[in-house]
């Protein structure tokens, strides 16, 4: 069985001096704005854009204000015209190239780069990715999750009609991070399990219970019987009232977490269906990769830039269902 490892987002980093990328890497199924997301199209991804362009300020070819507008140019163009995109920067005086080093060379560099990462990969596997906001995460899996984690919506198809696709990791950076696992269904249920205890609407139906509690086991001293009266309507009526108005939706976003979450463990194993897609979803903690940041109070700027800066990689291997 051959692994067969799928890149949405904007690409690995790749640099101009390093190794052609073998076989059975990384797709690019996610593009950037203007882009298309077809399995094997030729446009370039601009992270792994930036990493080449990181080289030629070192070398002193381009100066560090430039990188990212002819990042964006350069990903918003076929890596066909990639040599006219330089010589219009270089005829703007923006590009200073050595002696005996042409703007064709680099962007024939660049394009070898670029396509090895496509080179001799599967065509029957497809994938996208989409961050959900603080609102999406916290109604559907809980305000616990979407405090403490990045939730990623991810979707794979299998184009495959003879073999089913086994996922067997799922990858996650943001920005320039490194890679790192996203992570595992059975690590965030501990977090969702301690949200769903915790959390506001239950403490307080919880306070709520104790006192009517403490309430009735005190009726049998309390000299007063209107204090006795008062107590047990309480009981009766505040406690059933408040959990009729703030109903717990904790066990449903419990369910929906168990159903939607990856996790690379034998017993939660998701198998992507002959010619059939799934859906899952994988965290990644915000605090680490999103510092000094209160994810509820983002504003709708802060979540697009995060979103175009996220890139998500799985791994998986066909396989014949027994």
């Amino acid at each position: 069985m051959q692994i067969y490892r799928l890149l949405f987002g904007l690409a690995l980093a790749v640099s101009l001096s390093a190794q052609p990328k073998t076989a059975n890497d990384y797709i690019p199924c996610l593009f950037d704005r203007g882009q298309d997301a077809l399995l094997h199209t030729q446009r370039t991804p601009r992270r792994l854009i930036r990493q080449s362009l990181d080289e030629w300020v070192l070398y002193g070819y381009l100066n560090p204000r430039y990188k990212t507008p002819l990042a964006v140019t350069l990903s918003n163009h076929d890596a066909a015209d990639f040599a006219a995109v330089l010589d219009q920067t270089k005829a703007a005086g923006l590009l200073n190239l050595p002696a005996g080093a042409t703007t064709l060379q680099l962007a024939d560099n660049l394009k070898s780069t670029v396509r090895a990462i496509t080179r001799g990969l599967p065509s029957d596997v497809a994938c996208s990715q989409s961050l959900l906001s603080w609102s999406e995460a916290s109604d559907a899996f809980g305000r616990r999750i979407a405090s403490t984690y990045l939730v990623y919506q991810v979707n794979v198809r299998n184009l495959n009609a003879q073999k089913e696709f086994l996922m067997q990791d799922v990858q996650v950076a943001v920005d320039d991070h490194e890679f790192v696992a996203g992570r595992d269904k059975t690590i965030a249920r501990g977090v969702a399990l301690q949200g769903q205890v915790y959390g506001h609407r239950n403490t307080v139906e919880r306070v709520l219970e104790a006192l009517a509690t403490l309430g009735l086991a005190l009726t049998g001293v309390l000299p007063a019987q209107a204090v006795r009266d008062g107590i047990n309507i309480f009981s009766a009526s505040v406690v059933p009232g408040f959990a009729s108005i703030v109903p717990d939706r904790s066990d449903d976003q419990m369910t929906r977490f168990n159903d939607a979450s990856f996790s690379a463990s034998q017993a939660y194993k998701i198998v992507v269906p002959k010619s059939g897609s799934v859906t899952f979803v994988t965290y990644l903690p915000s605090r680490i990769f999103a510092a000094g940041k209160t994810a509820k109070r983002w504003t709708q700027a802060q979540w697009v830039s995060l979103s175009d800066s996220s890139y998500v990689i799985i791994s998986g291997v066909h396989v014949t269902s027994e």
